[in-house]
């Protein structure tokens, strides 16, 4: 009797350590928050990141979907069908590749648009855990994947958030995965996810608090100059030397979480250009100003003291 009674416990605590594993969470960030122009439109981009949360055991990532709310305004409704989302893969976790083959271990990826202002992705895994050679989730944060919203409307904020609420969308936060196995765990096993399944994850950390936005470096030129800067907020007057002829070119000022603080057409003469600021607290702003002959953007870091 005591041998089946300590069997049943310890049957009972390995249920109750699976419960427990099966709640650890995973936190998703934005970071690098750009505004670019490849020369016809403008996009907002960002990197989408994973990592740990709460000091939790690093892992073998199986499957998920992320769903992305967005402003209309700016980037129209149903943006997938639209073809104004981009996701891209390279250089991120689920565009890794089996190192011996050039086979992607999260083949399955769809897009989907999920209602007028919210866009999804899900993945899954080609391969089975064996084939991950390392924990590929950490308390340091990896990027999942890149996504690129491109501009209808410049003048409006891009309020790129992740879709948390369940009460909107039932079970948002249970939707990731520990990554599945196989029967005999080889290096190249298909991953069998039916039979040897991963662990799911249960309320998901989305963190939406925004990123900052960072010059994207191939726009900052040495065309033009801006002083004084940093600049007195009590004299918000700002000189632009251009080094060039006579261009149009619009301009938009940005705070550093990605707000548009102003949107003006203007004229860039060769030489000292001067530009009246609005009213704007201490802190740190992006001008931006595009070419209208070329689309060509520059970025320049304005501090107001």
């Amino acid at each position: 009797m005591k041998k089946k009674t300590l069997i049943a416990l310890l049957s009972m605590f390995c249920v109750s350590i699976t419960l427990i594993n099966a709640q650890e969470n995973l936190r998703f960030t934005f970071q690098n928050g750009q505004i670019t122009n490849d020369g016809s439109n403008t996009f907002y981009e960002v990197d989408v990141m994973v990592q740990t949360n709460n000091g939790q055991a690093d892992l073998k990532l199986g499957s998920g979907q992320t769903y992305f709310n967005y402003n209309t305004a700016a980037f129209g409704p149903n943006v997938y069908a639209n073809n104004r989302v981009i996701f891209e893969y390279e250089g991120t976790l689920i565009g890794q590749n089996i190192d011996a083959a050039a086979a992607p271990l999260y083949g399955t990826r769809v897009v989907n648009d999920n209602t007028s202002s919210r866009v999804s992705l899900a993945f899954r895994q080609t391969f089975a855990a064996s084939t991950i050679a390392d924990n590929n989730v950490t308390a340091i944060p990896v990027k999942l994947v890149h996504v690129k919203f491109q501009f209808l409307n410049v003048n409006e904020d891009p309020n790129v958030t992740f879709e948390n609420d369940e009460s909107v969308l039932s079970q948002v936060n249970d939707q990731y995965f520990t990554a599945c196995g196989s029967a005999g765990n080889g290096p190249f096993d298909t991953a069998d996810c039916t039979n040897y399944n991963g662990i799911q994850f249960f309320d998901v950390i989305y963190d939406n608090t925004n990123p900052t936005l960072g010059i994207n470096e191939e726009d900052v030129t040495a065309e033009f100059s801006i002083y004084p800067n940093p600049i007195s907020t009590t004299n918000q007057q700002l000189h632009i030397q251009w080094k060039h002829s006579s261009q149009d070119a619009k301009l938009r000022l940005y705070d550093i979480s990605g707000r548009l603080i102003q949107v003006k057409n203007i004229v860039l003469n060769s030489g000292e250009n001067t530009l009246h600021l609005p009213s704007l607290n201490s802190g740190s702003y992006l001008l931006n100003i595009t070419l209208e002959s070329t689309r060509k953007t520059m970025t320049k870091q304005l501090i107001i003291k």
